[in-house]
């Protein structure tokens, strides 16, 4: 519980209607969108409060610290980990208000704007204007730039461009102590603005990303954007399960070729399409790569297009046709997504691993799957995975579940726990780490992370960002 004289500062620093302690409220922040919140386990906050700039954020913050209350800041609640929510207690900083200044430089090529935005609405802007976001995030609900940055989103098209990291030139935030600091070149007075990333000393501006507010609250943010492409198109491949090193192949050399996008999924994804008889896929066909390519001409495109034929029938693919353009692209837009009501329910983990270990990791999904009886029509065990240059980014769950069926809520946790334990083991990389997750994803770090908790010590001497982002902060 926070004390009453507490809140009430709270409430000078934001207003009053902008502080809830309201039980409804507090248990709304306790869950997040896409995730198994009632498998993992999630704890209301004490509080909610909601700043409209940085300068709140800040006296926040202090107070905080003064009181030594812990701080979780929080977006649209699309964190896949539930590393938005408050496991310790405490307050929970809902940036949503910090939507006020957004703006495209288009000479910098950069785009700027408040933690808050809506990464979908700055996408709109941009399209006005023939550019575009590096990446495409997918997301049931608008993933804030802010959260974008502590999260180190990714999405489609991130083959060509990278993740959200990848693509950070600036960013303004509030530090554990109150300070705010403008990174990158972006904060030197009468500079040229957001133009570049590093200043030639440390990338301090790496410490914020991924790191879910533990480091300190994002309040803004510079991103590089890119011009839209003059030509572009979907194709469409398919392999059996037995294919899945083929596959593999064929990733690794359209990942090399540098296609626009590489996006894989499994069967899974389909199966309520395909009961309502919106699209048949051949019996056999258990993986599906959807390939965006682009070009400056159309001449061009159909050299790309060729290129990638060559690969993929080389590498045993077969051409599935225009289901690339209803799992991408309108009129059928993501009819993938249309599994069943029950669509990401149960989220299994979200991590890292090369191209070319594919088909091992592949069979450490299915295996602990099956072990659990959850390798069927019944769940549903949906795969799809973003790829990098030479990495496979997947993001695998359960599309139907029960968890409210106490004999099958114990199999989920003893499957999501297993299931994390082996792909680390095996040597995939966490997208995100806390107390959510078991022990050995971050064991398996070395000393990397324990340099990580004594920056965390360091500045924030009292422990209150996220401490539960750093399993249990100065613990």
């Amino acid at each position: 519980m926070i004390a009453k004289k507490v809140l009430k500062e709270l409430e000078k620093i934001v207003g009053e209607k902008h502080v809830s302690t309201s039980s409804m409220d507090l248990k709304s922040y306790a869950f997040v969108q896409g995730t198994g919140a009632d498998m993992i386990g999630m704890k209301p906050a004490d509080a909610v409060v909601l700043p409209k700039n940085a300068l709140e954020v800040s006296k926040i913050v202090k107070l905080a610290n003064k009181y030594k209350i812990p701080i979780v800041p929080r977006g649209a609640g699309t964190n896949s980990s539930g590393m938005n929510v408050a496991h310790k207690g405490g307050i929970v900083v809902d940036m949503s208000r910090l939507c006020n200044e957004m703006y495209i430089d288009e000479d910098n090529m950069v785009v700027v704007a408040e933690a808050g935005c809506s990464v979908y609405w700055i996408m709109r802007e941009l399209d006005k204007k023939g550019l575009r976001f590096p990446f495409m995030p997918l997301y049931t609900a608008a993933p804030q730039i802010g959260s974008g940055v502590s999260c180190n989103i990714t999405g489609n098209y991130m083959s060509r461009y990278g993740s959200m990291g990848d693509n950070l030139v600036g960013l303004e935030a509030v530090m554990p102590t109150g300070e705010i600091i403008t990174f990158g070149p972006g904060g030197m007075k009468g500079g040229w603005g957001h133009y570049q990333r590093y200043t030639g000393g440390p990338d301090l501006m790496g410490l914020f990303v991924n790191a879910s507010g533990s480091m300190g609250v994002v309040t803004k943010v510079a991103v590089r954007i890119k011009p839209a492409p003059e030509v572009e198109d979907i194709l469409c491949y398919g392999w059996k399960r037995e294919q899945a090193k083929e596959l593999t192949e064929a990733m690794y050399w359209l990942q090399r070729k540098f296609v626009y996008d590489f996006f894989l999924i499994n069967k899974w994804n389909y199966h309520s399409a395909e009961a309502d008889g919106r699209l048949s896929i051949p019996k056999d066909i258990h993986f599906i790569g959807v390939i965006s390519i682009d070009a400056a001409s159309g001449q061009e495109l159909e050299f790309e297009r060729r290129r990638v034929v060559e690969i993929a029938e080389k590498n045993g693919g077969v051409d599935l046709g225009e289901l690339g353009k209803f799992t991408m692209g309108p009129p059928y837009y993501r009819i993938w997504l249309s599994v069943s009501r029950w669509m990401q329910r149960i989220e299994a983990t979200y991590f890292w691993c090369p191209v070319k270990k594919f088909p091992e990791v592949y069979d450490i999904w299915e295996e602990v799957c099956r072990k659990y009886r959850f390798w069927d029509e019944e769940h549903c065990p949906a795969w799809f995975s973003f790829h990098g240059r030479n990495t496979c980014d997947p993001y695998p769950m359960l599309a139907k579940a029960n968890p409210t069926d106490p004999d099958e809520l114990a199999r989920l946790k003893k499957w999501w726990k297993e299931l994390n334990i082996k792909l680390c083991a095996a040597g995939c990389v966490q997208y995100d780490l806390g107390d959510s997750f078991p022990a050995q994803n971050y064991k398996v770090l070395g000393p990397q992370w324990d340099l990580v908790r004594r920056i965390k010590k360091t500045i924030d001497p009292n422990g209150i960002m996220n401490p539960s982002r750093t399993y249990g902060g100065l613990q």
